[in-house]
């Protein structure tokens, strides 16, 4: 990504423009279709290219993050906060990789924005 470790360092650095810079990558790499697995700042560069450039994209992920800022959502906000908080209680502490992972899953509360 711009502006970060040994990539290109520029004054801009919009969501766009860094869209803009994977699909110049993958050009560059002749690599015509492709699956996007994008993390936090990246996945909102993700969503961004899937919207400029939905037929370059067999797949998107994208991962801890949403297209909206939660904290304007009260109601998103505060159970984002309570799932966090349950996490970071859970005692894994004689429980099974499986039981943990359950467990977990359980307090997940998922809303589409």
């Amino acid at each position: 990504m711009r502006n970060h470790g040994e990539s290109d360092h520029h004054e801009s650095m919009t969501y766009k423009e860094m869209a803009e810079d994977v699909i110049r990558l993958m050009d560059k790499l002749l690599i015509k279709k492709f699956t996007l697995l994008g993390h936090s700042m990246g996945g909102k560069t993700a969503i961004s290219l899937a919207s400029l450039f939905p037929d370059r994209l067999d797949g998107l992920i994208v991962v801890d993050t949403a297209p909206n800022d939660n904290n304007t959502n009260p109601v998103l906000h505060q159970s984002t906060m309570n799932v966090i908080e349950k996490a970071y209680k859970y005692d894994i502490t004689d429980k099974t990789r499986a039981q943990a992972q359950n467990d977990l899953i359980n307090l997940t509360v998922c809303y589409f924005i």
